[in-house]
């Protein structure tokens, strides 16, 4: 016959047999956090298990019974208590099972070594992809172009840090507008809000020239958070540079591998866009000076060229008219030697009619008997009647 027993009865009996087989025993488990919460100086985490294709394996309760642990952790890696959600951790733990809240796992310590470790290796995992896609060094190789005038600032819209990123590239002398793309500070929503945010930048009609992404801090040091693959490829398709301003960081995370820049503080990242505008200013004003300096030395060249020419000009002017001189005096020369003085000097005569005008060979020819004429010569004038 079988035994009877009632509800408390069979929970305490196994109870029991949990306190005799794990009693003292402790042992390292790996598991996913599914959700978190505090209630006064306790932890609660609801643990669970997967498979490769998604399937729910296992899950669990654990208790953290001093908040010391979660401390110590959170210290270890820089990471907010909502960021857990969503990692897998490994836990120092002790089976229970209680008369009402069945079975749990008492967390006595979580292995900060571990997450770290584990986040190095997925940020290798993401290099690695990204690179096999051909778009690892995509971001880098992208230009800030001049001007930058327009910004998108991923960020908290309470975070003191974007206000002061805000405030110092207002007070700029440039006009640089700046558009707010709002996202969770942390927790495992931060993700999410961060991809959609780069999708809406990249999807927009506004053609931006750099795009900022901004928050205080993103834990682990910079190394836990920032290793996402979807961010990660978001980041690298981007045709703009992306500005990283998350923290002070000892260390770089995949985003500050891929980034176009990667800044301590938001600070700095308005620095660094402002830096960018002086330089390609002061390279203006060089290429300005250059040209100008060019431009008056060509000047002062031509000015000489064109004097040049000026004096070569009035220097051929003055030879050609010496020269057309010397002709025309050679000429009158010439003539002269043919005048009629020079031809009665030479001991010919001339002949004049009685209006002293020169006859020529036609009105000698022409003359009858009782005409009239002059003879001149140097020495006299004879009157002569042809007969």
């Amino acid at each position: 016959m079988k035994p009877t027993y009632n509800l408390q009865q069979i929970v305490h009996i196994v109870q029991e047999w949990f306190r005799e087989v794990f009693f003292e025993f402790q042992f390292w488990v790996s598991a996913e956090i599914m959700k978190i919460k505090k209630h006064k100086s306790r932890y609660y985490l609801d643990l669970i298990q997967y498979n490769d294709t998604g399937d729910v394996l296992a899950k669990a309760r654990g208790i953290i019974w001093d908040e010391y642990v979660i401390a110590d952790f959170v210290q270890d890696t820089q990471l907010y208590i909502d960021d857990l959600v969503g990692k897998t951790l490994m836990m120092s733990a002790k089976c229970n099972f209680h008369h009402q809240w069945w079975f749990s796992l008492t967390i006595d310590l979580i292995s900060s070594e571990f997450t770290l470790w584990e986040a190095t290796k997925q940020q290798q995992n993401i290099r690695t992809r990204l690179q096999q896609m051909w778009i690892y060094e995509h971001n880098k190789q992208t230009i800030l172009d001049l001007p930058p005038m327009r910004i998108a600032a991923i960020s908290s819209n309470t975070s003191e840090w974007l206000k002061d990123f805000v405030s110092v590239i207002h007070e700029s002398k440039y006009n640089i507008e700046i558009d707010i793309y709002h996202s969770a500070v942390h927790g495992n929503i931060a993700k999410k809000q961060v991809t959609q945010a780069l999708k809406k930048i990249v999807q927009s009609d506004v053609k931006y020239t750099a795009v900022c992404l901004m928050r205080w801090w993103w834990g682990g040091d910079g190394i836990v958070r920032q290793n996402d693959l979807e961010i990660a490829k978001s980041v690298c398709n981007l045709e703009v540079p992306l500005i990283l301003a998350i923290g002070h960081t000892s260390d770089k995370s995949i985003l500050d591998e891929i980034a176009y820049h990667s800044s301590k503080t938001p600070t700095d990242a308005a620095y660094v866009i402002i830096s960018s505008l002086e330089e390609r200013q002061m390279k203006i004003n060089d290429t300005y000076q250059y040209i100008s300096d060019i431009s008056k030395d060509q000047l002062s060249s031509i000015q000489i060229n064109i004097q040049w020419y000026y004096d070569e000009i009035c220097r051929l002017s003055r030879d050609k008219q010496e020269e057309i001189q010397k002709k025309i005096a050679s000429r009158y020369a010439s003539i002269s030697q043919f005048g009629p003085s020079s031809i009665l000097n030479k001991w010919y005569a001339q002949l004049v009619d009685s209006k002293w005008d020169a006859m020529g060979m036609e009105s000698v020819a022409k003359l009858k008997i009782g005409d009239e004429f002059v003879v001149k010569t140097t020495k006299k004038e004879m009157k002569v009647k042809v007969i």
